[in-house]
């Protein structure tokens, strides 16, 4: 399934490219004599627009089978048990970075091919150059999936004990792996953030009544700066501890203030 989905990628790219040729040809020609470039330059679009469909529905199946053989899909899989499962099986092709940007290049793309559709048999200047730009942009997203940060069909492998290995090293366990649980609520559907579960984190509840909750970098598949703070059982509002790590920052608020 990797190599199937970057194999549809570099289709979708090549073809944007082979229709930004035939359509500047097609310009350059005239509208008589560039008719049938600039045509096969709509129907290079078409083909744009079909692979990355296919490459997009494949992320979304394997979302719903939970393959965890493709890294995005153990980084971002829902663990919803509800009727609503299926509603954030889809929306998790946009819970990530990689997800997202395949999302929007399909978007572009289904937009592009439906102007080349309702300009096709009009065959006018300004359509063949607009949508040869368009092209151009949905380029720029397409390439942009090949890079190893963006790649949404990277392949993971999941060994017994839960540990996920990527190219050989282990980055985390399963078990603290997934969707942003903040994000599997039907009104957070439109949202993206990738995050980890819960037991990247821990309590600890001092005799007095005072709890602590950290989360550390140290345990496996959990990407949070250091945070360790104190404050009354029972109430979340309130800390005396500071936060490090990319920038955390606590905040007591007047309520707790002495």
């Amino acid at each position: 399934m990797t190599n199937l989905g970057q194999i549809l990628l570099a289709i979708s790219t090549f073809a944007a490219l082979i229709s930004i040729v035939l359509l500047v040809l097609g310009h350059i020609s005239g509208p008589k004599q560039g008719e049938g470039l600039t045509n096969a330059g709509y129907f290079a679009t078409f083909a744009v627009f079909g692979s990355t469909t296919a490459s997009l529905l494949m992320l979304l199946v394997a979302m719903f089978q939970k393959n965890f053989s493709l890294l995005y899909v153990v980084e971002n899989h829902s663990t919803d048990v509800s009727g609503l499962s299926w509603l954030f099986n889809i929306s998790a092709l946009w819970a990530g970075r990689e997800g997202s940007l395949l999302f929007w290049a399909w978007l572009l793309s289904g937009f592009v091919a439906y102007m080349a559709w309702k300009r096709i048999s009009v065959t006018d200047a300004l359509s063949n150059i607009a949508i040869a730009i368009l092209n151009f942009v949905q380029i720029f997203f397409l390439i942009a999936l090949f890079f190893e940060t963006n790649n949404p069909f990277k392949a993971a492998l999941v060994l017994a004990d839960g540990s996920v290995q990527v190219a050989g090293q282990v980055i985390g366990n399963i078990s603290t792996m997934a969707m942003n649980p903040l994000l599997q609520h039907w009104a957070m559907i439109l949202s993206r953030s990738r995050s980890r579960s819960p037991p990247c984190s821990s309590m600890t509840v001092r005799a007095d009544g005072w709890s602590s909750s950290t989360a550390s970098p140290s345990s496996p598949g959990c990407r949070w700066g250091s945070v360790s703070a104190w404050a009354p059982s029972g109430r979340t509002s309130c800390s005396d501890g500071a936060a490090t790590g990319r920038g955390t920052r606590w905040r007591t608020p007047r309520s707790c203030r002495g």
